[in-house]
């Protein structure tokens, strides 16, 4: 958390600008669909993107509820279930 500089030393500002490289990466994402759209696959990329927002959305959340150790281990396996929902392709193991 940051300091205020011009106000008293005692409060504390949430340091969320992560949300605004995060909104723009989102918004470029977006636009790479609109553009490049016959070149992707839709459901997976609307999967990768969801999953991106979601994880915005929880560092936003961290930063200014300030969110326990639980939930942080809690709500990222539940943002990857969009990505495990739209993967189609097979999984080996190399040995």
């Amino acid at each position: 958390r940051a300091r205020e500089a011009i106000a008293d030393a005692d409060k504390t500002v949430p340091e969320s600008l992560g949300l605004v490289s995060g909104v723009c990466f989102v918004l470029a994402l977006v636009v790479t669909e609109a553009f490049d759209a016959r070149y992707l696959d839709a459901s997976e990329y609307s999967a990768a993107m969801l999953a991106i927002a979601l994880a915005i959305l929880l560092g936003f959340a961290d930063d200014i509820l300030d969110l326990e150790w639980k939930y942080k281990y809690v709500l990222p396996p539940l943002m990857a279930l969009p990505l495990l929902s739209a993967y189609d392709g097979g999984t080996t193991v190399a040995p």
